[in-house]
């Protein structure tokens, strides 16, 4: 059963955080699957994410971003808030072993975290691009980390202006 803390709604918050054991973290993963087929939840693993190209990979392979994608920031910021060949009501990214993303220099864990940050409200707000229009589309991300790492994580986040609702 979904944990009724994830408000997959509109609006805040947008950010989670879930501590402990990786295999509950998944199976939260299947049971919002299971909820609504229209909401995409995507894995990204963090321990694959510790440098910027690796960063670029997995979120690539985990959104099957287009052939084209220029594996540098702005092509990033680019594809995932287009995501156009993935139909959803809303979309949740789960990332797991968040205490991972430390590892990330600190210039590309702030532009990471700068371009999730606008990615959700690009989403939420909908977008407007002259011929294109999208409505409101609710985009939410939970993080996973160890019980013995996740106030760190919780710490740092919050410096970057982050703020993570436990769950």
């Amino acid at each position: 059963m979904i944990n009724n803390n994830i408000d997959i709604t509109l609006g805040q918050p947008y950010f989670y955080i879930k501590k402990g054991d990786l295999s509950e973290f998944t199976n939260l993963l299947w049971d919002l699957k299971r909820v609504n087929e229209q909401w995409i939840a995507r894995l990204v693993r963090g321990t694959k994410c510790t440098t910027t190209k690796n960063l670029f990979n997995e979120f690539s392979a985990v959104f099957q971003f287009p052939w084209y994608f220029g594996e540098n920031w702005n092509a990033f910021d680019e594809c995932i808030n287009d995501l156009s060949w993935l139909n959803a009501e809303s979309y949740v990214l789960f990332i797991s072993n968040s205490e991972a993303l430390l590892e990330l220099n600190m210039e590309s864990l702030v532009t990471f975290l700068n371009i999730m940050k606008n990615t959700i409200m690009e989403w939420e707000q909908g977008r407007d691009f002259g011929a294109m229009k999208t409505s409101p589309i609710p985009f939410k991300i939970i993080f996973h980390s160890t019980e013995g790492n996740a106030q760190k994580v919780i710490n740092k986040f919050q410096e970057l202006g982050i703020d993570l609702v436990i769950i």
